[in-house]
């Protein structure tokens, strides 16, 4: 019998925060199971986690290349 693959963790970053967090949930059932501004945590079973994503807006303002 052959192991069927799974996944661990995955950590994204994005501008579009609430989108992907949307589109996670629409496509895998994940639920946010902890949010700040900047982070948030997603799982769709018993797991702590499976994805976590990154707002780059809070913690990159401006986007690659941008200056003060």
């Amino acid at each position: 019998m052959t192991a069927q693959p799974q996944l661990a963790h995955v950590a994204f970053q994005t501008r579009q925060f609430d989108a992907m967090l949307a589109w996670y949930d629409q496509v895998f059932g994940a639920k946010v199971v902890h949010q700040n501004p900047a982070m948030a945590f997603l799982s769709f079973d018993d797991e702590h986690h499976r994805f976590a994503v990154l707002n780059l807006e809070l913690v990159a303002p401006g986007g690659p290349g941008h200056r003060c």
